[in-house]
């Protein structure tokens, strides 16, 4: 089965961060949008932590990214509903 986007990768300590987000953007869609909403949750916890710390400005910043990647995240999930019918063929065959 030759499926269009794969749904995982492989890269090592030492991979350059172009070949990563490379990688990354080969992604099947939904499987991109899940480590997003990952990215996210992780970065709003850091801003959450940060902000605790009396480290504002940094603690805005997260939230920001935070922000941004949640976004980013709505975005990829209607990219997905997209070109799910059509994965979900490529799958079968």
């Amino acid at each position: 089965m030759d499926r269009a986007h794969p749904t995982t990768i492989d890269v090592s300590p030492d991979s350059l961060p172009e070949e990563i987000a490379r990688k990354l953007a080969g992604l099947r869609y939904d499987r991109l949008r899940d480590i997003v909403g990952c990215l996210a949750i992780i970065m709003a916890g850091d801003s959450d932590q940060d902000g605790q710390r009396g480290r504002y400005h940094l603690s805005m910043r997260l939230h920001q990214a935070a922000t941004g990647l949640r976004e980013c995240r709505t975005a990829l999930d209607q990219a997905w509903e997209i070109c799910k019918p059509f994965e979900t063929k490529t799958e079968k065959e």
